[in-house]
């Protein structure tokens, strides 16, 4: 689809169809401290791998390690950028992984953690 703008007559694609392909975090391995936290931003594209997919539902769940981290929100939707950030929290020393699910497309990806002192 193509339309053009009334407010500066130019022309642009209308990419509200494409849909979510790509799903891929930032970073991908995560080191924080006891009582600390970091953010971890998740990341959906579409087959392009450039072009972002807003308004998609990512879901975080934590597999392994569930006494060693926190992660808040449970689920975030992506933005104009198609970014959805998350924050993990270390609670006690060791290792966890928490995955992070596109609800609509299934995309999955998993953030290793590692909770230091």
């Amino acid at each position: 689809d193509v339309f053009v703008s009334k407010l500066d007559g130019k022309l642009s694609a209308d990419d509200s169809t494409c849909k979510a392909d790509n799903i891929d975090v930032d970073p991908r391995d995560l080191e924080v401290q006891t009582g600390n936290s970091a953010d971890e931003t998740i990341t959906i594209t579409c087959a392009d791998a450039i072009t972002p997919v807003s308004w998609e539902t990512v879901k975080a769940k934590i597999k392994t390690g569930k006494d060693k981290v926190t992660v808040s929100p449970r689920s975030a939707v992506t933005d104009e950028k198609g970014h959805a950030v998350f924050t993990i929290q270390g609670v006690k020393e060791g290792k966890a992984k928490i995955e992070f699910k596109d609800a609509t497309a299934g995309l999955k990806v998993i953030v290793k953690v590692t909770v230091i002192k």
